[in-house]
Parts: structure tokens; sequence; C-alpha cells
């Protein structure tokens, strides 16, 4: 087997550059300025025990390290970019890269500006890559802060040598190429010419170019071409004297399924949380992943209804018969999916299913509590389970779609791709609607 030089590959994709995504903007810089809110909510509460009220998420560090694990194992050993974007998908961007990072992550990748200058806020010094746009004032920025930035016009590319020159440093571009996603990226005709200037940049140590990448489709027909395209264009750059730094294309389903496309580096993100790309990945490749993420609020408020009495918005909800009802402090601006209730969604409480009953408001949900069960203020509900439990039942799927529906039901803890089936949304909708304001309780 190849052996990888950490060292080399780290030096492609390390301090002192940024990989420069899409098209400069115009417009001042939001974390410059302060004037973006979202900056403000990507640093939420860390905790190392769970509050005495509300709700919150739990993270498994241990998860998160042996996730790691598996995936480069499943790539062959190669360094892996793990992608934090979308807060982290759900888990918090900040809380997640310091714990890949404490893991041995190689590299991060985010989609914002605000992301990766909040990684490094943080005191986080492992590489970064921004995949998305910035504004050309942000440039500067990201050449201090040692932030790579992806670029995939000429425009983008002057506008982080510019960026460099103004600060008298060495910015750090990676390309990306659009080799038939449709998203971003430079069109397979242009490549050619876009990597020309970044070449003719770097030649004047304004720039270095540390890595090429695309993005595929997961149809295994096209991604076969596009990865035959992505080789041809790296091919002719390098045959021209070009170093197109580190390739890497792979992302979770491709280091699964596609194992020709590791090249330099893989790029995962939902396994590293603990869940699979699709069913497919699942049934024919299954590797050890452990859900990372919990979900739980504590019991607010607990009270018997008689026959006929009403909860919620317009009487949502009657009793039928004397019922003892329990109200959580969570709803769907902390990221509580409304679909959950007409799905007949359940919550655990003390092991027990509780049914959700009347509505989800904005951060109120209301669950009805079997018969047996004695519950009270500050108990702990469980509305996403991770763990051993969701692995085990991520593992159970592999024997059919429904595998993990049913183990999660039997033991009365709904898993984030139970929650998806639910609603719809999916485990990756599951996971990044959760609000970042929710502390983190780090496990």
């Amino acid at each position: 087997m190849r052996r990888w030089n950490r060292r080399k590959l780290l030096g492609m994709v390390a301090m002192g550059g940024g990989v420069a995504a899409g098209t400069a903007l115009s417009g001042r810089s939001t974390w410059a300025t302060g004037t973006s809110g979202s900056s403000h909510q990507l640093d939420p509460r860390i905790l190392t025990t769970p509050p005495e009220a509300g709700a919150w998420v739990e993270l498994d560090g241990a998860a998160i390290a042996a996730n790691l694990r598996a995936v480069r194992a499943a790539a062959g050993g190669r360094p892996v970019m793990g992608v934090v974007k979308a807060n982290g998908y759900g888990h918090g961007l900040v809380p997640m890269a310091r714990i890949l990072t404490e893991a041995g992550v190689d590299a991060l990748m985010v989609i914002t500006v605000d992301e990766a200058l909040a990684i490094r806020q943080a005191g986080i010094t492992t590489p970064v890559l921004n995949y998305g746009p910035f504004d050309r004032s942000a440039a500067e920025d990201l050449v201090l802060h040692g932030i790579d930035q992806a670029v995939y016009t000429a425009e983008a590319v002057e506008g982080m040598a510019a960026g460099a020159r103004r600060v008298a440093a060495r910015a750090r571009l990676q390309v990306v190429l659009d080799t038939g996603l449709g998203r971003v990226g430079v069109p397979v005709a242009a490549a050619a010419e876009v990597l020309a200037v970044a070449a003719e940049v770097a030649s004047h140590a304004e720039a270095t170019i540390t890595g090429t990448a695309t993005a595929l489709t997961e149809d295994p027909d096209v991604d076969r071409l596009q990865l035959q395209r992505y080789r041809q264009i790296c091919d002719a750059a390098r045959a021209g004297g070009i170093d197109v730094g580190a390739q890497h294309v792979a992302s979770s389903a491709a280091v699964l399924d596609f194992p020709e496309s590791h090249l330099d580096m893989v790029r995962p993100g939902i396994m590293l949380y603990g869940h699979y790309p699709n069913d497919r990945s699942l049934r024919e490749r299954p590797i050890d992943l452990t859900p990372v993420l919990s979900l739980r609020a504590k019991v607010a408020y607990v009270k018997t209804l008689q026959r006929g009495e009403t909860i919620g918005y317009h009487g949502a909800w009657t009793a039928e018969r004397e019922t003892t009802v329990a109200t959580l402090p969570i709803g769907h601006s902390e990221g509580y999916p409304t679909g959950a209730l007409m799905a007949g969604g359940v919550v655990n409480v003390r092991g027990r299913p509780c049914e959700l009953v009347g509505g989800i408001t904005s951060n109120h949900l209301e669950i009805r509590i079997p018969e047996g069960l004695t519950v009270r203020v500050g108990d702990v509900a469980t509305l996403i389970a991770g763990g051993a439990v969701a692995r085990s039942a991520a593992l159970e799927s592999s024997a059919g779609a429904a595998g993990a529906a049913r183990s999660a039901r039997e033991a009365a803890l709904p898993t984030a791709p139970q929650v998806g089936e639910w609603t719809g949304d999916g485990v990756y909708g599951t996971l990044m609607h959760i609000s970042p304001l929710l502390p983190r309780v780090i496990t």
C-alpha cells in the first residue's frame, strides 16, 4: 500500500495561506465589521454536565475519535479533511473542530469565512479550507489567519492575491473544478485558464496552490466520468509545470463506495458524526460508526388532564380520558421538527416511549405519559438518541431500510435517521437544523 507522507500533505494544506473558494465579492467583511449575526451563533455554551433546566445537545467525544479512525482505515490510511460546515452538521462548529483536532484530523473544511475565522478565534490551528465564497475585504483576514480559500474564477484568484499583497504574505489557494455536479467550480473548458492564472500569481510569491478539488454526484456512472475529467485536468496542469497541490474529491459516500477516488486525501462529513451517507452505502459497505449527537431536555411541567380538557393553541389536542401530560422546553426554534408530531413521533423518558401530543411551538412541546410511568419535573427526555443504542439501530438497518426504525421503536429511543424518516428531512436535515444556540455538553 502506498505510504502517505503526512508532513508533505499538511505542507500543502497548512497554515500560511487560504484556499480560495468561489468568486470574490465586493463589500465589507462581516467578520471585520461585526455586522454578521452568524459569527455570534457559532460558539454556544460548552458544558461538562447537563444544565439544571432546559434543552441541550450532548456530544460523545470518544465516538468522534472512533469514527475518525474508522474513516481513515476505510480510506487506506490517507489524510482526512473533516467537514465541519453548517455548524458542524448541527453538532457545533467549534466543539467539533476542537474534538476532531484532538483526535488527529489532518484538516478541516467549512463553507463560510465566518466559520473559518471562528475556528481560528477559538485558538484551533488545524489547517482550514473555506470552500465557500469570500468578500474581497476578507482576503486579508484569510491570508493572515492561514486559511485556505477555494477559488473557481480568475477574479477570485486575483482577489486573494491582492489581499496577500496588502499584508505582504502568501495566500493559499485551492482550485475547485466543476466536473459534473453543476453546483460551483471552474467549468472543465476553463480549468486550464484558471489554473494558469493561479500559477502565475504563485510565481510572484503572492500565493501557493495548496490543492485542487471537485465534488462528486454520488451516481456511480457519473462519478467515474467526473474522476476521469478531474485527472485529465490535473495531469495536463502538471505536465505544464503547475503544482496542483493535494488532490481530493471523495466525500463520505465515495470513501465507502468509490475507492479509486480517494487520491491524496478524503473529505468526509456525515460519517464523522456517526451516520451513513445513504442506504446503499450501509447495505453494501458498512463500517463501524457511532452516532455522536443526542438531543435532550428536562421536563419543565407535569399535569393531569381530565377527559375533554385540551392543550395547545386552538385546543389542538383533547384528552379522551384522564391523562398525564408533560411539557418539554424545546420546540421548532431549537430545531426539533414539527413534522415529528404528525408522524406519531415519540421521545424517551425514563426508558419509555412518550407520544407527542398537542403541538410543537417555538419553545415547547407536550408528551403524553403512558400509564404506569411516573414522571417528575427535571426528568430527562431524549428526543434524539446517539451512542451505542443508535449505533446498534444503524447496523441493524444494513439488513433492510426499516431495521433502524424497528430497533429504535423497540428500544423506545428515537434516532436521528428515524426522526428524519418521520419528517422527510433525512438525517442531514434533522441534524443541521438543530439550533446553534443550545448548549453543548461533551461527554
